[in-house]
Formats: C-alpha cells, structure tokens, sequence
C-alpha cells in the first residue's frame, strides 16, 4: 500500500503505508497484527510457507531466491546497508521524530512514535543478530582454484566473495560472475599459451 505524493517542484514520493508490516518480516521475537490475526507470529528475512499465517501469502517469492543465488545476494547486501545506515537508531529516532514535531507544530494530534522506533531497532536487531547476516557478510574474498595446466580456454575460475562484493575484476575488467551459492562465484578466463598469472 502506497501514497503518492507530488510537490509542486521536484520529483513524485512514494510512501509505503503498511510500513510496520513491512518492517515486521525482520521481526525476532513474537508479534501480534489485529485485525488480520490474533495469533502471534514472527517472519524470518526470508519468509516461506511456513513462517506465515494461514491464508496469508509470502511477500517474498520463496522459490525466486531459492533458485537464484544473485537474487539472495542483493537481498542480503541491502539488509546489511539498511542495519549500517538507515535503520541505527540516530538516523531512523531523528527523521522519526521530525516528522512527528512537524505534525504536531501544525496543530495534529497523534501519538508519540515511540513505537515506531522501538519496532524498528528490533528488526535491526533481529537481522544483526539472528537472521544469518553474519555468514554471508563476514566472508574473505578468496580464489580456491588452485594453479592447475590445461589445454582448454576459457578456464573456469572460482572463489568466495561476501555479500558486498559488486563487481570482481581480474587484472583491470570486470568479468561476469555466476553465483552457485550466496558467497560462492565462478567465472571464465580467457587463457594463451605459456604460463597465465591471474590478479584478482
């Protein structure tokens, strides 16, 4: 659910409505939703079947991430800028609280958004903590092919990188990289004849 809103100068704004659903998929602990349910639940960062109440459907396409592991990449790459950046509590309590005081100085009367911030460093620290950000972000990057002779060309290359590596480039280009798992890549390298030594 979304508002647009147009300024008389500068560009649209989308504004996500439901955003304390949306920020509940990173919930740790249990939390109630009225009216949908009164049963409390949680979601993992990578809701299935099984993480959601029955007759409700995942948000997130289970088997899109399942089959391609550049999908999950990018998913977790952002979770990790989002508990960096924008979800610490001294950027997310000061625009918070800006626009709560803005509210309230033009004579609107509403709560103070002391939940919102309390629901916010909660799924912050639910993905910190126990979501798995950890093993895939705390990874070295490391070619594991060893130095090996063959008659063929292109060689397949391979190696581990974390979540935060975008672009990997062997001597000067940047080659493209097949994911076979999160934290796993493989390329091909064009090889001549004699002795080939790869700068990654």
């Amino acid at each position: 659910n979304f508002f647009v809103y147009t300024p008389p100068y500068g560009r649209a704004c989308l504004f996500n409505y439901d955003m304390d659903y949306t920020f509940g998929l990173g919930e740790g602990t249990t939390y109630p939703v009225p009216p949908y349910d009164t049963t409390a639940y949680s979601f993992s960062v990578f809701p299935n079947t099984a993480d959601n109440p029955v007759g409700k459907v995942s948000p997130v396409p289970k088997d899109m991430f399942d089959n391609h592991p550049a999908f999950r990449r990018v998913y977790w790459a952002l979770l990790k800028e989002l508990v960096d950046g924008p979800m610490k509590s001294e950027k997310t309590d000061t625009m918070v609280d800006t626009w709560y005081n803005a509210f309230v100085s033009n004579g609107v009367s509403l709560d103070a958004p002391t939940v919102i911030k309390s629901f916010v460093a909660g799924r912050r620290n639910y993905i910190i903590g126990s979501s798995g950000l950890a093993a895939v972000t705390n990874v070295a990057f490391a070619v594991t092919t060893a130095d090996f002779s063959t008659g063929i060309t292109p060689a397949t290359i391979a190696g581990t990188a974390a979540v935060q590596v975008e672009t990997i480039k062997v001597g000067s280009n940047e080659y493209p990289m097949t994911w076979t798992d999160v934290t796993t890549w493989q390329t091909k390298v064009g090889l001549t004849n004699g002795v080939n030594q790869l700068v990654f």
